[in-house]
């Protein structure tokens, strides 16, 4: 039996922001701004999804919350009629995070440690991530500093990733993934069928391909004239002769 929950205009909602700063927002911004250096560009994608989230959430019972770190700004999607909260990140991103060593918790270590402390994961992870650091205390401080008593941790709230692949300007992958509070995956789901299409791209390959068909038919009906060198030196050698 299924253990995550698809609120399915939370998804899309989710996926959208995704797309639109992956196939909009980040090449507009390379097209105005053309460097040879582009290292922020993972930086700037992300801020440009935050904002679209926040740009995107209007409906009822679903808001944007915002929290710092030392020296980065974060966000998480509350879903309050379904209980869930969410947050984004890439699927290389999500891989690693378990083998950094932190001085403190990382803010989906303490998400998950009070959302989903009651889940119990598929397989444990042998100690890739040093959760024996932090104590339950720990935790619940960090958390209740992200939310700043914006979520209720005995709410019955979960937290979810979504993760994603993108290549270049196409997202490619996006899955929904819940983790136990030791960060073992507990369940994922492929959401990939929300993506929204690129629609320049199909258009700009459909007249592609019209224009190839219409050239060639028109050279079907003229084919081009070709002279090789060798008939052309025959040619002017018969001229010269009757010349002569």
């Amino acid at each position: 039996m299924t253990q995550i929950k698809i609120v399915e205009l939370d998804i899309r909602m989710i996926v959208s922001a995704i797309t639109k700063a992956v196939s909009e927002d980040v090449p507009k911004f390379i097209n105005d701004h053309p460097m040879e250096f582009t290292n922020y560009l993972s930086i700037y994608r992300d801020d440009c999804i935050k904002e679209n989230l926040k740009e995107m959430a209007w409906r009822d019972g679903v808001e944007v919350i915002k929290f710092k770190r030392i020296t980065w700004k974060g966000c998480l999607l509350i879903d309050r009629t379904n209980k869930i909260s969410y947050s984004v990140t890439t699927h290389q991103n999500l891989k690693l995070l378990p083998r950094k060593q932190r001085s403190r918790p990382h803010f989906l270590q303490s998400l998950f440690g009070v959302l989903n402390k009651g889940l119990q994961g598929q397989f444990v992870q042998m100690e890739m991530f040093p959760l024996d650091e932090f104590d339950q205390e720990e935790l619940e401080q960090d958390f209740n500093a992200i939310v700043d008593g914006l979520v209720d941790p005995d709410a019955g709230y979960n937290h979810y990733v979504i993760a994603y692949t993108c290549d270049r300007s196409e997202v490619t992958k996006v899955d929904i993934e819940l983790f136990d509070s030791k960060f073992n995956l507990v369940e994922k789901a492929s959401v990939a069928e929300f993506i929204k299409p690129d629609f320049a791209k199909i258009t700009e390959t459909v007249v592609s391909e019209s224009t190839v068909e219409n050239t060639v038919t028109t050279d079907t009906k003229k084919p081009p004239v070709t002279f090789k060198n060798d008939g052309f030196v025959r040619l002017k050698t018969d001229l010269e002769e009757k010349e002569a």
